[in-house]
């Protein structure tokens, strides 16, 4: 097995980035990303709610109108959406890699970020996808959410999943909405450890170039974390490994990577324990882990981002896949655009 560390900001490409947060999750996280110091390229933001964009600095938003009255649908948002494909386009302009930052149970993430995908795939852009999946009480978004899944599995170059369920967890006396709130932060935080050190921690960060080749293995990446209060690093790693495992099965990873966060007691006999464990929880289908530390914390904490699964519980979200299995005779997710019939000519 291949162990790899890198030191902070060590990427051998210089990538053309530019990132998208949809609806509200998706703008809450990229958000607050923005105020973690991590800077994944241009950030865009799209929603057809306008107090999603108030954490949102800069100018480059896309409200969506939707027609007034009605049901709204994933149908009519890609309907609407159409009307900005210019400002999409622009925001492609020059871009050789995009990252999609979408929450699924909600109307607009969900229909956002396939054809967003698309679009990126049709200018040969290099499109990976971070989606937030609802969360289990949330029956009425799971089948919406299980299709969207589907969609942008198909279209993306790599997709990492995030189970809201096992953030919710860690809150469970806190009010729905202020749940919701520290859900985005926790989730914003593992994020900009991905993809940087945050808050000006000192130690090393992981490299662009390996996030992305793990991200692209074939199958599903998933997100695991520790909870807010871990012990031990020891204790911490086993943890996220716990998280992971209630998605999908830890021994199907092929590849990993390690963040380990503590305070300056931090050692490297706690990061050699943190890789010996996860390679005894895992098993012989792991084979590489790259590491990545900070030690500007109080509290030890953990994240495992495995990759390589073919299968998560979310695949049963869409019940017709299973079915299907590749039949469908329309696999492209249809838009309800809105017309004035009276601007028409009258056909003969």
């Amino acid at each position: 097995m291949k162990i790899n560390s890198k030191d902070p900001g060590n990427s051998s490409v210089d990538y053309r980035i530019a990132s998208f947060g949809l609806g509200t999750a998706g703008c809450r996280i990229l958000s607050q990303l923005e105020r973690n110091g991590v800077k994944l390229g241009k950030h865009h933001y799209a929603s057809c709610t306008q107090s999603d964009f108030d954490l949102v600095s800069g100018k480059n938003r896309i409200t969506i109108k939707l027609p007034v009255g009605g049901k709204i649908s994933q149908r009519s948002v890609r309907g609407a959406a159409h009307a900005h494909r210019d400002q999409i386009d622009r925001a492609l302009e020059g871009v050789d890699t995009l990252f999609l930052i979408a929450g699924l149970g909600g109307k607009v993430g969900s229909a956002l970020a396939p054809m967003i995908a698309e679009m990126a795939r049709e200018r040969n852009i290099r499109c990976f996808s971070v989606v937030v999946m609802p969360f289990k009480f949330e029956k009425n978004k799971h089948f919406t959410a299980g299709v969207a899944l589907k969609w942008i599995r198909s279209l993306s170059d790599g997709i990492i999943i995030v189970d809201n369920d096992e953030i919710l967890e860690r809150f469970p006396q806190a009010p729905l909405q202020e749940s919701f709130e520290l859900i985005d932060k926790t989730l914003a935080l593992a994020v900009s450890r991905l993809f940087g050190l945050a808050d000006n921690a000192q130690g090393a960060s992981l490299d662009m170039d390996k996030l992305l080749q793990v991200v692209a293995t074939d199958g599903y990446s998933v997100l695991g974390t520790s909870g807010p209060r871990s012990d031990t690093p020891l204790s911490a790693v086993k943890s996220a490994v716990k998280s992971i495992s209630k998605t999908a099965d830890p021994r199907e990873i092929k590849k990993a990577i390690i963040f380990m966060a503590g305070n300056a007691k931090l050692s490297a006999s706690d990061l050699t324990s943190a890789i010996g464990t996860v390679e005894s929880f895992i098993g012989p289908r792991l084979s590489s882990v790259d590491l990545g530390y900070s030690t500007g914390g109080m509290v030890s904490s953990a994240l495992i981002l495995g990759s390589g699964f073919p299968v998560t519980k979310f695949d049963k979200y869409d019940p017709l896949d299973s079915i299907l299995a590749g039949r469908e005779i329309d696999f492209y997710p249809e838009s309800s655009i809105e017309i004035d019939l009276g601007r028409l000519e009258n056909i003969e």
